[in-house]
């Protein structure tokens, strides 16, 4: 019955942080976990899916939210004059994230799919839901390979992206994991590229601040390899560039307008 969903236990701990988040949270730097770092956005990650993961969790109650919150507060070790206003920003945070992981999911997952149909199409009492722009959205014209959740060769392309995404995590990640790792996540990357805004997708898949991996997915697109071409068109191009002494510059050009 998806309506008897888990809870998370009232003494939820959270998820073990990276060594480097440890490290700032030893040196007191809680800046690093301001909103619209980086270092909150994978704090974030790994509190979503240790409680997806862990507890079967992909639609918490105000109290498991609250739950979460208040355990990255007792970890980031914020004085108690702060913690109210902090476990608020923490909620709002979680709940944010929990909304945007969930979005690209309507199309495969029942839970979430019998949540957008109760709750998503306008039909409840008061203001009309907004329905989803993931059934709205259409900026296309010419089709693009997209993946289908449904199939079951598909069921651990989430698991992948999020192997991936902890791999970036760490000081000196694999390239090489990570390169296959991306052409993997091909399909379901260009889905979330439809629905979600530049911020959204820089936070579910921060590979795309990495510019071999732009470059790889460009050639995964459109079979261009922009790097390979770059390569042999430069010199091309810089044959063709005229000498210098053919224009008017410098004290010559300042003596003819003088005159």
């Amino acid at each position: 019955d998806i309506d008897n969903k888990p809870m998370l236990p009232d003494d939820y701990e959270g998820p073990n942080l990276t060594s480097r988040m440890e490290e700032y949270i030893e040196q007191e730097n809680i800046s690093k976990f301001n909103p619209h770092t980086r270092t909150r956005s994978e704090v974030l990650t790994l509190i979503y899916d240790h409680v997806t993961k862990s507890y079967d969790l992909l639609y918490p109650s105000n109290d498991d939210y609250l739950r979460m919150a208040k355990s990255i507060v007792n970890k980031l070790h914020i004085p108690p004059a702060l913690s109210k206003n902090s476990i608020k920003d923490w909620h709002e945070s979680i709940k944010q994230k929990f909304k945007r992981e969930r979005k690209p999911l309507q199309m495969s997952n029942n839970l979430v799919k019998s949540k957008q149909e109760k709750y998503g199409n306008g039909k409840t009492n008061g203001r009309p839901k907004k329905k989803s722009t993931i059934l709205q959205a259409e900026r296309r014209r010419v089709d693009i390979p997209l993946i289908n959740l449904a199939h079951r060769e598909n069921e651990n392309l989430l698991v992948m992206v999020n192997q991936m995404n902890m791999e970036l995590l760490k000081d000196d990640p694999n390239n090489e994991l990570l390169h296959d790792l991306w052409i993997q996540s091909f399909n379901i990357r260009r889905l979330c590229i439809r629905e979600l805004d530049i911020v959204e997708i820089l936070e579910r898949f921060p590979g795309y601040r990495r510019s071999e991996m732009i470059l790889g997915e460009v050639k995964e697109s459109t079979g261009i390899d922009i790097e390979e071409n770059v390569n042999v068109l430069l010199p091309k191009f810089f044959d063709h560039i005229p000498d210098n002494n053919c224009f008017l510059s410098g004290k010559l050009l300042k003596k003819i307008y003088s005159n």
